[in-house]
């Protein structure tokens, strides 16, 4: 629940570690250790964190992914995949999100789902993989060709909450979108619900200079965190994603295709550009395209890719480019 305190928007949490005796250990030492391993696992519903010999070897594992990332990201074995962003109506690519996908020669295939929740805990590991992030962005933004005449198309990157809140970032983006002289025009930053309600005074005048620059925002994963109709109204987006949550639900579930249809009013109304993602069928495209959304993403179109794919399915597509 949401407190209101001098402004400011707190959202206050508690996570309980457990651990049993005698099969976790019988010392109080022992105990709270397991019990301090157990909130690095699985959550339930009520903020709980039992310990169990899966949660030990992932935490293992979690240690060393959080040892290796900064190797990783010096080495090139983390890699760039791109996915496109279509048009609702066909006719041409709005977009790509860039995805980071990451394979260790000793930890095998570790997933974002696992090194960026653990890099987003680590300040330094944060701020080299958000920069890197954004400098392959930029680099492969400058070789690819743009459509004479249409709007130029957006490289987006997902920002996470500890970048967004420094005093510097604005200043940072920009400069590093001035070493590779691309235009801010050619960039998107995603937002996720719960970090822009950590402090929304100033995440609209964070968003606002962005814009102000002509970096696109986009709000990610809507419908799965904290916003409201109120503080919704009150930030400068430009384009807002429904999560896939929402989308595998349809086009089959009248109170999906219900909450859906509510989501593109709601968006529509306060100007924002509407983006299904996770779409996989046809039925999901086709039911999308009549509720008014403006572009999709999802595997109908395209996996996530490499750059020379990425670029090879920007070449080979006939339609135009749209403007966030």
């Amino acid at each position: 629940m949401a407190i209101e305190l001098e402004g400011h928007t707190l959202l206050p949490d508690i996570d309980v570690g457990i651990s049993v005796s005698p099969a976790d250990g019988t010392s109080p030492d022992e105990l709270l250790e397991r019990a301090r391993t157990a909130l690095k696992g699985p959550r339930t519903p009520e903020g709980m964190h039992v310990f169990t010999q899966e949660t030990e070897a992932s935490a293992v594992r979690r240690h060393w992914i959080e040892q290796r990332l900064e190797p990783a990201l010096h080495n090139g074995m983390l890699i760039q995949h791109y996915q496109p962003i279509m048009l609702a109506d066909g006719s041409g690519v709005l977009g790509f999100e860039a995805l980071a996908r990451w394979q260790d020669e000793k930890l095998g295939n570790v997933s974002p789902g696992e090194f960026v929740p653990i890099a987003e805990k680590n300040p330094r590991l944060s701020q080299l993989l958000t920069d890197w992030s954004l400098r392959v962005v930029c680099e492969k933004a400058m070789k690819w060709p743009l459509k004479t005449g249409d709007p130029p198309m957006r490289m987006a990157i997902n920002i996470p909450a500890n970048q967004f809140y420094q005093a510097s970032f604005v200043d940072h983006i920009l400069q590093i979108l001035k070493e590779y002289n691309l235009a801010p025009e050619r960039l998107a930053l995603e937002l996720t619900e719960e970090s822009l309600l950590t402090d929304i005074d100033q995440a609209v005048q964070t968003m606002s200079r962005l814009r102000d620059q002509n970096i696109a925002i986009a709000l990610d994963d809507f419908g799965t965190g904290y916003s409201s109709l109120n503080y919704l109204k009150r930030l400068p987006i430009d384009a807002l994603k429904i999560d896939k949550s929402f989308i595998d639900e349809l086009p089959n579930d009248r109170k999906a295709v219900d909450l859906v249809k509510g989501i593109i009013g709601i968006a529509r109304g306060l100007g924002m550009r509407v983006i299904g993602e996770g779409v996989e069928s046809e039925a999901q495209h086709r039911l999308l395209q009549e509720l008014g959304c403006d572009a999709l993403q999802g595997y109908l179109f395209s996996r996530p890719v490499v750059a020379e794919k990425a670029l090879a399915f920007i070449e080979s597509w006939p339609g135009r480019e749209g403007a966030w």
